[in-house]
């Protein structure tokens, strides 16, 4: 698992796993109540995020808190004389825990005051401090870049929004012809009858009786899919005319296909 970027839930599914994982290891007295510790914890963390909350998921919420906190204290009491005795639980994050079911009341869902839904943008600025600062004095470092990257963008944007403009506004009968082997791709072409067609392409001998080719290739490529044969579609389609009405004493006629 790459955990070079962490944006705030590679380690809560890595201590979910954790979980099922270490039990085997973890059999000491210590180890044990780290494990509870962890469940609890994992818990609490599932109740936090939720984004409807009741009056029975708050107290739900503020009872697990008194749970992690007796299982903690257990813990920090079983690593005295260990070399985890060292280790200080004395960090803002693991003291706001006992405050957050109280913020959840006053403030709503906890996505509406946690940093945890905006965390993975701030991936652009952690790769600016390892790519583009020496380390010492970063924030002035970081703004400068950071604005540099908007204004880019902005830039950016302004170019692709004058592309999209021109190329609404471009006519197409200016659009000059691509030649593709034996196909001009362009503009739409005026209709051209048969016999200027053989007039126009004299010197090539593919259009020679070009109306007959035509006609014998269009008389097999329709019936080849249940079309009518060349031969018979002017006579397919016959006006005839109905009387319908009269008007002033005389019959109108209405156009009728058959």
């Amino acid at each position: 698992m790459n955990t070079s970027f962490n944006d705030g839930s590679k380690q809560e599914d890595i201590a979910k796993q954790m979980l099922f994982v270490a039990y085997r290891v973890l059999v000491d007295e210590a180890g044990v109540l780290l494990l509870q510790g962890l469940r609890s914890y994992l818990e609490f963390c599932t109740s936090f995020v939720a984004e409807v909350h009741t009056d029975e998921t708050i107290s739900e919420g503020h009872r697990e808190v008194e749970i992690f906190d007796t299982v903690m204290k257990k813990y920090i009491a079983a690593c005295k004389d260990t070399p985890y005795e060292d280790k200080s639980w004395s960090f803002p994050k693991f003291h706001a825990r006992q405050h957050a079911f109280d913020d959840i009341k006053n403030k709503g869902a906890a996505r509406n005051f946690g940093t945890k839904p905006s965390e993975s943008m701030h991936k652009a600025i952690r790769d600016t401090y390892h790519q583009m600062t020496n380390f010492k004095d970063v924030t002035p470092q970081i703004v400068k870049h950071d604005h540099r990257r908007a204004v880019a963008t902005f830039v950016r944007e302004q170019i692709d929004a004058i592309d999209a403009e021109l190329k609404e506004q471009e006519d197409p009968d200016d659009v000059e012809p691509t030649i593709l082997s034996n196909v001009d791709v362009g503009s739409k072409l005026k209709q051209l009858s048969f016999s200027a067609l053989e007039q126009q392409m004299t010197e090539d001998d593919a259009f020679q009786r070009f109306r007959i080719k035509f006609g014998d290739f269009i008389s097999t490529f329709l019936p080849a899919f249940g079309l009518l044969p060349f031969s018979q579609v002017r006579g397919a389609v016959k006006p005839t005319y109905q009387s319908n009405n009269q008007v002033h004493n005389r019959d109108t006629f209405d156009s009728v296909t058959q």
